[in-house]
């Protein structure tokens, strides 16, 4: 596999008048290789090598396959790859390309002159009602559109998903194709949909998670009151954030 250009070669981005606040991105990408190559990040910045891959940045792996690293860049639009190479041998004759250019823009972060930011992290949280599937919605049932579900959320790449309307055919489609999340959810009934939660395994640690009915009795599986013609209930979990580290001090 060769080395992958783009037709012009990204203008490498001068920030030092830039003011606003930086944040620590976690880049990541699964991708399984030989025992003896690494996963390498490069992009526009002096903190992603500046395009030169012998300046690259080397990522690591965790137990999932999932190779991480953590930069810290200013709000601005920035471009980047992933290419893998020898561990011990670092040079453009062994590099093969894993993803082309890839844009990442940070203005879309809020941002103040507030200290109290810099302990602050924010998440980007996505809710997404999956609708039932079925066969009445014809041309828009989910098996004319769960590839375009799943295309919508590695896009934004959310580091929390909550779903609505989740059967069980399609949660595990879900779990199959969306392979930089974990999953935690249980349906409102036997047969029923779920109200499940997608969050980012190289992000996050599950350390606490139940479900409850909206009823009378909110502990029984499939309970259902207050004039309620189906069974509601609600999924939630707590999470810990892998690396202290993200965190600004």
């Amino acid at each position: 596999m060769g080395i992958t250009s783009c037709q012009k070669t990204p203008e490498i981005i001068d920030d030092d008048n830039n003011m606003k606040m930086p944040v620590i991105i976690a880049f990541a990408i699964y991708k399984s290789i030989k025992d003896d190559e690494s996963i390498y990040l490069v992009g526009n910045h002096d903190n992603l090598g500046n395009m030169n891959e012998l300046n690259s940045i080397r990522m690591n792996k965790d137990e999932d396959n999932v190779w991480r690293v953590l930069i810290n860049l200013k709000p601005n639009n920035y471009t980047y790859r992933f290419f893998s190479s020898s561990k011990n041998n670092l040079d453009k004759t062994n590099l093969k390309s894993i993803t082309g250019y890839k844009e990442l823009k940070l203005n879309y972060f809020n941002y103040s002159d507030d200290a109290s930011l810099y302990n602050e992290r924010m998440f980007n949280v996505m809710s997404f009602n999956l609708r039932y599937n079925t066969s009445d919605d014809k041309e828009n049932a989910w098996d004319f559109r769960k590839e375009s579900v799943v295309n919508l959320i590695m896009k934004y790449r959310p580091d929390i998903i909550g779903t609505q309307e989740g059967l069980s055919s399609m949660i595990n489609y879900l779990k199959q194709e969306l392979f930089l999340y974990k999953y935690w959810g249980k349906p409102n009934t036997f047969f029923g949909s779920s109200c499940g939660i997608f969050y980012r395994k190289d992000l996050f640690i599950m350390i606490d998670g139940g479900h409850f009915w909206l009823s009378d009795t909110p502990e029984t599986s499939g309970s259902k009151s207050f004039g309620n013609d189906h069974v509601r209930m609600c999924s939630y979990i707590k999470l810990k954030y892998k690396r202290q580290d993200f965190f600004q001090k």
